[in-house]
């Protein structure tokens, strides 16, 4: 860029501050700097890497060795040009992403919103809420389930585990579920699949608010069976916080010829 052809345009003065456009011949750049009138320093151009953002900063120096030149000044106001394009676009990617958080706390906030009433007779005792547990995973093949029953049956960050026997590595294992985990895993088996699962025994502890409930299961495929195809227990941690009862564990394990039920576990004792 020419020196020559280049001119600083007074737009704007005050007590102690000039603010400058450049223009080339006689048109105006699209940028400005303001600049102190008296002892104006500008650092060197090799380190213009340093300059600080604000113009008062940066003319702190006010010795008159430090006098800027006229390129200098250029420089200075071109430099101040691209940090301020830079901090638009920072702004600016700012505010997208605070929209983006605003955004998706507004969906979760309206998905909270709209989670259904439990029905009464489902958690308004022990008795209920274990028969809702049963039916509402029971069906014919290809039958929804109604999830959102479901889902009113469980407290906060409650958790179904399922234990067995990797067949492949023949590892003992336990998988943690969340509501929503067991939904997307048991849907693609009832799309194809019968399965009723009814409880054939029950034996209860209780101390306070906590309930623990080794309930026997028995799992067919069509109401008509005559025998399960599966049969096992489903261990239930139960709460009752004053106002309703909630499921918070449900951690089970299906019978296996090396792991019978012992014949107590086959009748009901609370």
């Amino acid at each position: 860029m020419s020196v020559r052809k280049i001119d600083l345009v007074v737009i704007r003065s005050g007590e102690r501050h000039l603010e400058l456009c450049p223009s080339i011949c006689g048109k105006a750049l699209p940028f400005r700097a303001s600049l102190l009138v008296f002892y104006a320093a500008v650092p060197p151009v090799r380190e213009r890497a340093a300059w600080p953002q604000s113009t008062d900063r940066v003319f702190k120096d006010r010795r008159p060795s430090c006098k800027p030149s006229l390129a200098q000044l250029i420089e200075y106001c071109l430099w101040t040009e691209t940090l301020d394009t830079n901090q638009r676009k920072t702004r600016s990617m700012k505010k997208i992403f605070f929209a983006a958080i605003v955004g998706i706390l507004f969906i979760n906030s309206a998905m909270a919103q709209t989670v259904a009433e439990p029905n009464p007779a489902d958690v308004s005792t022990l008795d209920g809420i274990m028969k809702a547990v049963y039916d509402v995973i029971s069906g014919d093949a290809g039958k929804p389930r109604d999830w959102d029953r479901f889902r009113t049956l469980f407290y906060k960050d409650a958790r179904l585990i399922p234990t067995g026997v990797n067949p492949q590595t023949k590892e003992i294992r336990a998988t943690s579920l969340a509501p929503e985990d067991y939904i997307k895993r048991v849907e693609p088996f009832f799309a194809k699949e019968g399965f009723f699962e009814r409880e054939k025994a029950r034996r209860v502890e209780q101390f306070g608010h906590i309930t623990h409930v080794f309930s026997t299961y028995e799992s067919f495929h069509s109401l008509s069976d005559k025998q399960p195809f599966a049969r096992g227990i489903n261990s239930f941690q139960l709460f009752n916080d004053g106002k309703r009862w909630w499921v918070v564990t449900i951690y089970w394990q299906q019978e296996t010829p090396e792991f019978q039920i012992p014949k107590e576990y086959l009748k009901t004792k609370t």
